[in-house]
């Protein structure tokens, strides 16, 4: 075993580019999982972060709902409860900061006591100045309002409040963090309760309470007992695992499917490699087996061997991991975070993972041609009968017809808790059957070019088509160019795909400019209408995340609309008349839904479903659906009538606005004016940027996914023309003693590359036509329907990416059999 182990390790030593191919493909194939992993948790605990900076140690937050008795909550029932460690009150109201009487800036004042806010632990003071007690007409502002604004310690602010203007000296300036994260669209200050709580009347008396218990593990036990005290108020956590859950949701997923890809590429490859190697091994196997050595002995070793390439490549890929997770995090990372900062997040049991898949890659991709050598006779090992050609692989289109017949078939009728565990490795699957396919279709391409080659190349283009039919190796490159060229083919025609759709969504709406403020009714829309710019302003009603009888089923967004001039701001295509339909909105308790939402909740028109409403469920009629991309797909549209009825609410959620005039120009109008109600603005050309930015990071990453199978892949196609050259230097040399040229022999070669280059980028489109297809019942899972369009040009360019790669990589064997020494090669066996 010592000498076996020796001569393995001095084969290594030898072939140092088939090592490394075979370590580099596990290392990134062992790389992305690890990121695919987790990115996930990432997200999760990057959202976490955000809502510990808003929330600190706070596990329950009280505050007045719809049905409230009063606008404020007290404390004192949650500091009498057993078992409550503290409740901070926090009185919330809004201001203005008066600079120098030229410019005034809206304010988020926050009254609350000192000590509470170092119990939540949401403050961090970089600079202050007698910030204790901290009473009277002391103010606390973050730092990006100070470095803004050119604040300091010590500063006055000229604040006014409820119709007063008051002097506050800045007694404390705060990092970003808590309430003061996001101080660069909102600007937040915190005051003393007492000095706000004065001015309101509302001494004890808060508009949000946060409550840390003692013991966390009774949360949903105190949840209850809350919930009774404040019966008419809404009780809930501050951080929900849902919340969590949904932050990372559609994240992880497609780089799964992007892993599974390259995990099936590198196997490919690592398999081609591994028969190589044995196959270089088996006279000496037989020669060590001759001399004694027993099958076991031989088994383990070579074992022994894919085994340190798995260690040392699942090492190399943990490693190379975190460097993708955190490229693909900070790609990702929302405009919120910014003030979290970059923070990823991985486990030891993902670790331990991907180092295990790594082993599993290596091993499983040796052990079968390892499996062959060592069952092989001492006897056939040196009379060379185990070589066997012309194998029957019509198994291979036996098996592959039906598997790419199920992969199209079946996708698009799986009920949607079957789409993931069925469809997934459906589309792995059908990678693998145009593989599969690969024999039969290059047998037949290769019938009709041999023909028209004779004619183009002469004697060349007859020889180079023969060669390919035998020629494992390139048969090899054709299979690493279809896999690799149909995942790249996939990646850009969804990116494509989904940026076009966003772009249509947009081209629904007929209006400039979202706008939402405090307390908007028609009193405020018809001011809005007044002003300089504005051609149209119409009103809507927005309910989020509403809970249905479907299971834990929720819609996203419920619009409650005016019927008659809601086609004037959007578009929506309906089944039949929209007009009619709309009006129908009016006559009853009627919904309409988005075509995805009705197969999440598997509903038809017709049919009843139950919507929370303030007093309960609601019972709604569902009279028709539509397509749109709306918040994922999760959409429905009520009249406006029964949702102030059923929810209470009689202000406007949000405001669509029309203009004459530059939006841009008039958003700055809408914001001046409107300064004391605190607006919230965006065109809707900058929320479409927003929008094409943010889904053009996630599909760039995954794009980079393909690139990296491709880029395994074309180390493969390098490493089989390599391999394909040390293969046939006998027959080369042959070819040269009965006259070929150096000129045609490289000419022969190019011909077969530039085939196999054809045929793998044909192929390659083929499967990333079937992978394209199969892509909506994915999408409709992880965010919604979006339908695909097709590029032809983008199909040719596959087909042109495959014969570029194919000549580029044979330029090597081509010069090299060039420099061939007939005697030598002839007799070299």
């Amino acid at each position: 075993m010592r000498i076996i182990l020796k001569f393995v390790l001095k084969n290594i030593k030898s072939n140092k580019f088939r090592t490394f191919l075979i370590i580099f493909s596990i290392c990134v194939s062992t790389a992305l999982f690890f990121a695919s992993m987790a990115i996930s948790s990432t997200m999760e605990n990057l959202y976490l972060e955000r809502l510990k900076m808003y929330y600190g140690s706070s596990e329950i937050i009280i505050h007045p709902g719809a049905d409230s008795p009063s606008r404020f909550v007290d404390s004192h029932k949650a500091e009498n409860t057993p078992g409550i460690e503290y409740a901070a009150g926090i009185l919330q109201t809004g201001g203005y900061y008066n600079i120098d009487d030229k410019e005034i800036v809206p304010l988020i004042i926050k009254a609350v006591k000192f000590e509470d806010l170092q119990k939540m632990g949401v403050l961090a003071i970089t600079g202050e100045s007698n910030i204790e007690p901290f009473l009277g007409n002391k103010i606390i502002i973050g730092k990006t309002t100070a470095d803004k604004y050119g604040l300091s310690v010590g500063d006055i602010m000229d604040v006014e409040i409820a119709n007063s203007r008051m002097k506050f000296r800045i007694s404390g300036i705060s990092e970003p963090i808590g309430f003061f994260y996001d101080n660069a669209s909102n600007i937040t200050v915190v005051a003393p309760i007492n000095t706000i709580s004065t001015i309101y009347d509302a001494k004890g008396r808060f508009t949000e309470l946060y409550v840390k218990l003692k013991d966390s593990s009774r949360l949903n036990e105190m949840m209850d007992v809350l919930a009774e005290e404040y019966n008419r108020y809404i009780v809930r956590e501050t951080i929900t695992e849902a919340e969590l859950k949904n932050a990372s949701s559609g994240i992880s997923t497609p780089f799964i499917l992007m892993t599974g890809i390259v995990l099936f590429m590198s196997i490919f490859i690592m398999y081609t490699s591994y028969k190589v190697i044995i196959a270089e091994r088996l006279p000496i196997i037989g020669t060590f087996r001759s001399i004694g050595a027993t099958r076991r002995s031989t088994n383990f070793v070579l074992l022994f061997e894919s085994t340190g390439y798995g260690v040392i490549g699942g090492f190399l890929g943990c490693i190379l991991g975190i460097g993708i997770l955190m490229a693909m995090t900070k790609t990702i990372m929302p405009t919120w975070a910014a003030g979290v900062g970059l923070k990823i997040s991985y486990t030891p049991l993902q670790f331990v993972a991907a180092f295990v898949l790594a082993l599993i890659l290596s091993i499983v991709s040796s052990i079968f041609p390892i499996r062959k050598a060592v069952k092989t006779s001492v006897k056939d090992i040196i009379f060379l009968s185990s070589v066997k050609s012309g194998i029957n692989k019509r198994w291979k289109t036996i098996v592959a017809i039906p598997l790419i017949i199920i992969s199209i078939l079946v996708p698009p009728q799986l009920p949607r808790r079957l789409i993931l565990p069925v469809g997934f490795p459906l589309m792995v699957l059908s990678t693998l059957a145009i593989v599969l396919l690969i024999p039969f279709i290059t047998a037949i391409l290769l019938r009709l070019l041999e023909g028209l080659y004779s004619k183009i190349f002469g004697n060349e283009g007859i020889l180079a088509a023969k060669n390919l039919r035998h020629n494992k190796s390139i048969a090899n490159n054709i299979a690493l160019l279809t896999i690799g060229i149909s995942s790249i083919l996939m990646i850009n025609t969804v990116s494509s795909s989904v940026l076009k759709e966003v772009t249509s969504f947009y081209k629904n709406l007929d209006f400039d400019i979202f706008m939402e403020l405090d307390r908007a009714d028609k009193n405020l829309l018809n001011m809005i209408k007044a002003t300089d710019g504005v051609e149209g302003a119409y009103g809507i009603f927005q309910k989020y995340g509403t809970k249905t009888n479907r299971g834990n089923a929720r819609i996203n967004l419920i619009h409650g609309i005016d019927v008659n001039k809601f086609s004037d701001f959007i578009h929506i295509d309906l089944e039949n008349d929209k007009e009619n339909t709309l009006m129908q909105l009016e006559e009853g308790r009627n919904i309409l839904l988005s075509e995805s939402l009705m197969e999440q909740l598997m509903v038809k028109k017709g049919d009843t479903i139950g919507i929370e409403m303030a007093d309960g469920m609601k019972n709604y009629r569902i009279i028709g659906s539509f397509y749109s991309l709306m918040y994922n797909g999760s959409y429905a549209i009520i009249s406006d009538k029964y949702y102030k009825l059923d929810t209470g609410q009689s202000y406007y959620s949000e405001i669509y606005i029309k203009t004459s005039k530059d939006p841009e120009k008039v958003a700055i109008e809408l914001k001046e004016r409107f300064a004391r109600r605190f607006p919230w603005i965006m065109t809707v050309k900058e929320s479409e940027r927003r929008d094409s930015q943010s889904n053009k990071m996630l599909l760039d990453i995954m794009t980079g996914f393909s690139v990296a199978a491709m880029v395994i892949g074309v180390f493969g196609v390098l490493n089989n023309y390599t391999i394909s050259f040390i293969e046939r230097k006998r027959f080369l040399a042959m070819y040269r003693s009965m006259g070929m040229s150096k000129a045609q022999m490289i000419k022969m070669i190019f011909i077969e590359a530039f085939t196999g280059g054809i045929i793998g980028g044909t192929m390659g489109a083929l499967g990333g036509i079937i992978l394209i297809y199969l892509v909506p019942s994915i999408l409709k899972y992880l965010v919604t329907d979006i339908p695909m369009h097709y590029s032809i040009s983008m199909i040719g360019a596959s087909i042109v990416t495959g014969i570029v790669i194919s000549v580029i990589a044979s330029i090597s064997p081509a010069l090299k059999s060039s420099k061939l020494s007939i005697i030598e090669n002839i007799k070299y066996e």
